[in-house]
């Protein structure tokens, strides 16, 4: 389960902090082996996606999700230095346990829309 607890998106850096776990089974204790996030820029009916080097994609749908892996896993953050066009983002969140199971997009605790002016 992951979830923000810092989101803050300028015109020139995006930092995002957080946390993830997981419950495991009854048998043994789940361990989360990575954390990721996805930033995309709303373009209409299309969006752009972050890319690791800093640069955007080229206008895809906004269904196939594209995201950057993150630094920490259990308390996780993310640092972005580019330029942010005017306009409206999705963050996506989404942890991978050790066992490859992929966290689903749960609506308010891993999604944040934001809006720079």
């Amino acid at each position: 389960m992951s979830r923000f607890t810092t989101v803050r998106l300028r015109k020139t850096t995006l930092t995002l902090r957080g946390t993830s776990s997981d419950r495991g089974c009854s048998t043994s204790p789940g361990r989360v082996a990575n954390v990721k996030v996805s930033v995309a820029r709303e373009v209409g009916r299309t969006c752009r996606f972050l890319r690791s080097n800093g640069t955007f994609s080229s206008p895809r749908s906004c269904q196939r999700t594209s995201y950057v892996t993150v630094r920490g896993t259990q308390r996780w953050s993310f640092r972005a230095r580019t330029r942010f066009p005017r306009g409206r983002y999705k963050i996506y969140v989404r942890g991978t346990d050790a066992r490859k199971n992929v966290e689903r997009k749960a609506g308010k605790r891993t999604l944040r829309r934001l809006r720079v002016r």
